[in-house]
């Protein structure tokens, strides 16, 4: 789309001038408003609620992965759905990596129970 718009008789680009840097910012402003028109900017809200590796990148996945799938696009849905999975793995392999094993699993089982959610049950002395 990006490069047929390019490619059209109706695409100007902007004119020179004898001043390079008014030249350099007319180009900017001209690439710039093509840039925002063809890949706007999406914002994505990471609240404290959202597990510690939904990321921006992931949460946009997902709310891709929802629309597919109120659309009935179930094979664009799996895919996306596997390319998720992977993006969440490569976090969390990330996250393991820095947790020293060496020193006992209890620093590990304990970035374990961080990662997915849970908590560590309280055993009451009676």
């Amino acid at each position: 789309m990006f490069l047929q718009y390019i490619s059209s008789p109706y695409f100007e680009l902007p004119e020179c001038t004898d001043d390079t840097q008014q030249s350099f910012d007319r180009f900017y402003d001209a690439v710039l408003g093509l840039l925002n028109h063809f890949h706007p900017v999406r914002y994505v809200t990471i609240t404290s609620r959202d597990p510690d590796f939904i990321t921006p990148h992931i949460k946009a996945m997902l709310r891709r992965k929802y629309r597919l799938t109120r659309a009935g696009r179930e094979e664009e849905t799996s895919a996306l759905a596997q390319k998720i999975g992977k993006a969440i793995k490569r976090y969390n392999i990330t996250r393991l990596s820095n947790v020293d094993h060496k020193c006992g699993t209890k620093e590990m089982w304990a970035a374990v129970r961080e990662l997915s959610g849970r908590r560590a049950k309280a055993s009451h002395m009676e």
